[in-house]
C-alpha cells in the first residue's frame, strides 16, 4: 500500500448533496446539527443545480453547487453557471481539493455552453487564483426618510409579497 489517498470527483444529486454534511457543517450554526427534514424542504433550490462534491478513500470532504443561472453583461444576456455553497470539511483544507472541484464545475459549464460564471467570495485573493476577478462593486446611497415621502402619496401600480427562496423556482 503507498499510503496515497484515493480522490473522486463527480456529480452528486440534491438528495446526496443535502446528505453530505459538507455545507451544513461550513454554514450552519455551530456546532452543526444536521437535520435533513429541513434540508428536504429546501431541495427544490437545488433542482436546477448540479452538486459537485470531492471523496477522499470515499469518504466527502469538498463540495459545492453549480446554479443554472443567466447574467446581462453590458446588455446581452448569457448562460451562467452560479457557483454557491462552496466547502471543505477541516481535515481537507489545503489539499488541493476545491481548485480540482472548481476546474471540474469549468469544465461543466463549459460543456453545459455556460461562458460566464459567477460567486460570492469568502476572500477575494482565494478565488483570485483560479481566475475570477471583481466584476461589480457594492454602492451604497445615504438619505434621508423625510425625502421619501412623496412617495408615500403616489399611487403607484403593483404589489408586494415575501416568498422563501424554494418558492421562487417553478
Amino acid at each position: 500500500m503507498s499510503g496515497r489517498s484515493e480522490i473522486e470527483i463527480r456529480n452528486v444529486e440534491p438528495e446526496e448533496f443535502i446528505t453530505l454534511g459538507i455545507s451544513s457543517y461550513a454554514f450552519g450554526k455551530s456546532p452543526a446539527k444536521r437535520d435533513l427534514e429541513q434540508a428536504r424542504k429546501r431541495i427544490k433550490y437545488f433542482e436546477h443545480s448540479q452538486g459537485l462534491a470531492v471523496f477522499e478513500d470515499g469518504q466527502p470532504q469538498t463540495s459545492c453547487a453549480v446554479h443554472t443561472m443567466s447574467e446581462n453583461v453590458r446588455g446581452k444576456v448569457f448562460p451562467m453557471g452560479g457557483i454557491g455553497g462552496v466547502a471543505t470539511f477541516p481535515q481537507a483544507r489545503r489539499k488541493g481539493h476545491v481548485r480540482k472541484m472548481m476546474t471540474r464545475s469549468f469544465e461543466l459549464m463549459h460543456e453545459q455552453g455556460m461562458p460566464v460564471s459567477s460567486l460570492y467570495p469568502f476572500r477575494d485573493s482565494f478565488y483570485e487564483r483560479l481566475g475570477y476577478a471583481e466584476f461589480a462593486r457594492n454602492r451604497f446611497a445615504t438619505l434621508k426618510p423625510e425625502h421619501l415621502t412623496a412617495l408615500l402619496r403616489a399611487s403607484l401600480p403593483g404589489e408586494v409579497e415575501q416568498l422563501g427562496i424554494a418558492d421562487c423556482f417553478d
